[in-house]
């Protein structure tokens, strides 16, 4: 049986750290970009800031460990052809780490397009 806390790690440790990334970098780069000049905000457009990756860097592994622990409750509560559920709690833990997993997957993903959006377009744009 796979606990609770597991369950529900699994299912929010990714959106919540995708919503802190976005959170944190939009408050990082608003601050960066409106103590420039417009010349210098220019210049700096193009370059990516090292508080932006380091906030990306520590969600992003934030999220990795959602995927991994709804990747290890998956394979717990996998049991069976999954019909013939001996206690509705199982079906609950199973539809938990199931919900988890699609969800840190989809997450993880989204880090991939933030991290390309970061690296493509201007921090501070024109």
């Amino acid at each position: 049986m796979v606990g609770k806390w597991a369950l529900w790690f699994g299912i929010l440790a990714a959106p919540l750290a995708w919503s802190a990334q976005e959170l944190l970098s939009y408050g990082v780069a608003s601050r960066e970009c409106g103590m420039k000049s417009a010349r210098t905000a220019a210049a700096l457009s193009t370059a990516t800031s090292p508080w932006l990756m380091a906030i990306l860097t520590a969600t992003f592994l934030v999220a990795l460990a959602g995927l991994l622990v709804a990747t290890r409750n998956w394979h717990r509560t996998r049991r069976g052809s999954g019909h013939h559920l001996p206690h509705p709690a199982e079906g609950r833990a199973r539809f938990m780490a199931m919900w988890g997993l699609l969800t840190s997957i989809g997450f993880v993903i989204a880090f991939f397009f933030t991290a390309a959006y970061m690296l493509a377009a201007p921090v501070c744009g024109k």
